[in-house]
């Protein structure tokens, strides 16, 4: 993929995350950065929908991302940013709370799983043990444009109808998986965002992203999954595809990074 591809890949995931919207090439040609014509980019987005990144909903609609698109973009376009100080503020205390008290910990991580939930606009899982879940946010999962389709609404249903079994079905198949070699955006966002483990060793179990036919929890969705090994819990984050993934690792990253510092 050359270089004008991908800037232009990547403004039209950015839009349709933004807006839920096909991406038109007049859309592209108005941003400021691009001096294209609109002839040229809807070449190259023609390239791309042959490479299987975008797609065209309908006839005479702009273009979307498809799955592959989505990974393409957590592979290749996330940077490792710092998430907002005002997030920070709120999240630290709680983590701060949750090691100095043993009879108030589920309250008070439920209370985090309410927050992170909050920010995200994601529904967010905890898994305290492979049978032990508490979930939180359908509300906000279920505001996402993408759930006018009844049938994401059923998938979503099937999931928390069989939380447990769910969870450890995902736990333990990205458990025993060898992600690095079988998941090439797991391996790209470890090596470009530096996620290792107490000894400065990489640690390939500790944040995953599952898009799409490579999300157990749903074909149609994504999942961010954390494992918090000082509490010996995870934190999963559900969403569309459509999620902010840019601000979802931003999010994960300084939970998971608290955690250990605290």
């Amino acid at each position: 993929m050359d270089i004008r591809e991908k800037r232009i890949l990547k403004k039209i995931v950015d839009q349709y995350i933004k807006t839920a919207q096909p991406v038109s090439s007049k859309k592209i040609a108005c941003q400021n950065n691009l001096t294209v014509s609109s002839a040229t980019i809807r070449q190259v987005m023609y390239n791309l929908e042959q490479q299987k990144l975008i797609c065209q909903p309908h006839t005479s609609a702009g273009r979307i991302p498809t799955e592959q698109g989505y990974q393409y973009y957590v592979d290749y376009f996330l940077k490792n940013k710092t998430l907002e100080l005002n997030k920070q503020k709120l999240i630290c205390p709680l983590i701060n709370e949750i090691f100095k008290t043993k009879t108030q910990r589920r309250k008070i991580i439920k209370n985090l799983a309410k927050l992170v939930s909050k920010i995200s606009q994601t529904a967010v899982l905890i898994s305290f043990a492979l049978q032990d879940t508490y979930y939180t946010g359908l509300s906000f999962l279920f505001n996402q444009p993408e759930f006018k389709d009844l049938n994401l609404i059923r998938i979503i249903s099937q999931v928390v109808d069989h939380l447990d079994s769910q969870i450890l079905k995902l736990l333990t198949e990205q458990t025993n998986l060898n992600v690095l070699e079988n998941n090439p955006t797991l391996s790209t966002i470890m090596t470009k965002h530096n996620i290792t483990d107490k000894k400065g060793k990489k640690d390939n179990q500790e944040l995953q992203i599952l898009i799409g036919n490579n999300n157990p929890l749903g074909n149609d969705l994504s999942a961010f999954v954390g494992r918090i090994k000082e509490q010996e819990m995870s934190i999963i984050l559900l969403g569309p595809m459509r999620m902010n993934y840019q601000k979802n690792l931003n999010l994960m990253n300084y939970i998971i990074t608290t955690f250990k510092h605290c």
